[in-house]
């Protein structure tokens, strides 16, 4: 396939039962020409090739997951025509993979339609498809005049919605397959043009309707019960609704995210190759100029980690993705090794360190923006700046994450604070003899505060 057009391959799947082998054949296409085809989204797990797509004269092996997606996928009697990223793309030649993974928005973009495979049935998954294509099992309780009802007995009334809890558990489990935790899963749902289908076995559902009832259900859910569900779950929840807010203005042509704004917030979403985390985002994000960040699996995740970093600082002229920058050690893997201090490793979930960032509380250079200064080692950041002061005391990093059934847990948090107490006592004694509070109130509080603009940060600075 030549790299230099626009040609993509799709596979022409071809008609049977689920207990026939998977056939079909290749076909080169052109996206400049009208072409009808389903794009298929999945999560790649578990890692083993296991089973075949067979060809005239050869096969190809494939992940269980996919196998079982073309099973249930294909027709009894016609040819299907699908995009699958595994089969239709080369994933042992770079230069053919670069290519197409810069077509990746066109590609689901012109689709016919997105069927997201959710993977098989279990855990009741058939009941929580059903709900979503059911709206009589809503009740509204408009009505009543009532909300936030609970009926400890056959159903569980939930703000407005009136789902047992066999069907909430159900709808939930959904949301906790492994397709809602890929990088990749964002994008190709957000650029389709087409309601897309979510499949799960033979139960399929419009993204529509799964949209509605998840936003409800997130509504929902600060009423739940303490307990009813895990913290995890809901976590999933809020991250499935980013999925559909996303799409949302991506249809409305209203995404105006930055490619570090849509880092930040997707950074709990997982990739194979960790280099995705980047170019799964790059056709989504607003700002121009990414050229430089064009798909590239010659480079190492390092080199591309260093190259996202210093266009984020220049794009947003802010250093606010510096303070992102996860305050604990970095675990010992690809890519975090070699990697500068100022460049944050996108691969560490929140869920394993906390950052410091959080947008909107400091704003010390107000209006100013931050200069980058070009420089020759790659691994360097230049930065211009003010020489205010020398730091002469630090504090120990407060513990994020505390088990309050632990003693020890309790007691070394306690030693932090009493060591901070004393650390502040020093600093606050320092300044009186150099800073007057009174006189000079803005220097202390953009510094060591919070940013008091009401229209970057919700926090009371009074409290």
């Amino acid at each position: 396939m030549d790299s230099g057009n626009n040609d993509i391959r799709l596979l022409a799947l071809f008609p049977g039962d689920r207990y026939q082998p998977i056939r079909g054949i290749m076909a080169n296409l052109s996206l400049d020409n009208e072409i009808a085809y389903d794009a298929l989204s999945y999560a790649w797990d578990p890692p083993k090739d296991s089973k075949r797509v067979f060809f005239p004269n050869s096969y190809l092996l494939i992940r269980e997951n996919l196998h079982w997606a073309l099973v249930h996928l294909r027709d009894p009697t016609y040819p299907r025509y699908l995009w699958i990223n595994a089969l239709c793309i080369n994933q042992s030649d770079n230069d053919e993979e670069s290519a197409q993974i810069q077509r990746m928005r066109s590609i689901y973009a012109r689709a016919s339609r997105i069927v997201i495979w959710l993977g098989l049935p279990m855990s009741n998954s058939d009941l929580g498809i059903d709900v979503v294509n059911n709206k009589d099992l809503f009740r509204p309780l408009y009505d009543t005049g009532e909300e936030n009802v609970f009926n400890f007995g056959n159903r569980i009334e939930i703000h407005n919605m009136g789902l047992t809890q066999r069907e909430s558990i159900a709808l939930f489990k959904l949301v906790e397959r492994s397709w809602w935790t890929r990088i990749w899963s964002l994008q190709e749902v957000a650029v389709s043009k087409q309601d897309p289908i979510i499949t799960c076995g033979n139960k399929s559902a419009p993204w529509g309707a799964f949209a509605t009832i998840t936003k409800q259900a997130a509504e929902a859910e600060a009423s739940l019960p303490f307990g009813l569900w895990q913290g995890a779950t809901i976590q999933k929840l809020r991250n499935t609704c980013d999925f559909v807010l996303i799409r949302e203005q991506m249809q409305e042509n209203a995404l105006t995210m930055s490619l570090g704004a849509l880092l930040r917030r997707t950074v709990d979403l997982n990739s194979t190759d960790p280099r995705d985390k980047i170019y799964a985002l790059l056709g989504l994000a607003h700002a121009g100029h990414l050229d430089p960040l064009l798909p590239d699996y010659s480079k190492s995740p390092k080199h591309i980690f260093i190259e996202t970093m210093r266009h984020v600082l220049l794009d947003e002229r802010r250093l606010d993705s510096l303070s992102f920058i996860p305050i604990s050690k970095r675990p010992k893997a690809k890519p975090s090794e070699g990697l500068p201090s100022w460049v944050t490793d996108w691969t560490i979930q929140s869920t394993q360190t906390q950052p410091l960032w959080h947008p909107g509380l400091y704003n010390a250079a107000k209006e100013n923006p931050a200069r980058i200064i070009p420089s020759e080692d790659p691994d360097t950041l230049c930065q211009e700046g003010l020489h205010l002061d020398t730091v002469s005391i630090g504090s120990d990093v407060i513990m994020t994450k505390i088990n309050w059934h632990n003693q020890s847990d309790i007691a070394e948090l306690i030693k932090a604070i009493e060591r901070l107490d004393e650390m502040l006592k020093q600093i606050v004694k320092e300044l009186s003899t150099s800073i007057n509070p009174v006189t000079d109130p803005d220097v202390w509080q953009r510094t060591q505060s919070l940013d008091p603009d009401p229209h970057i940060s919700d926090v009371n600075l009074d409290r």
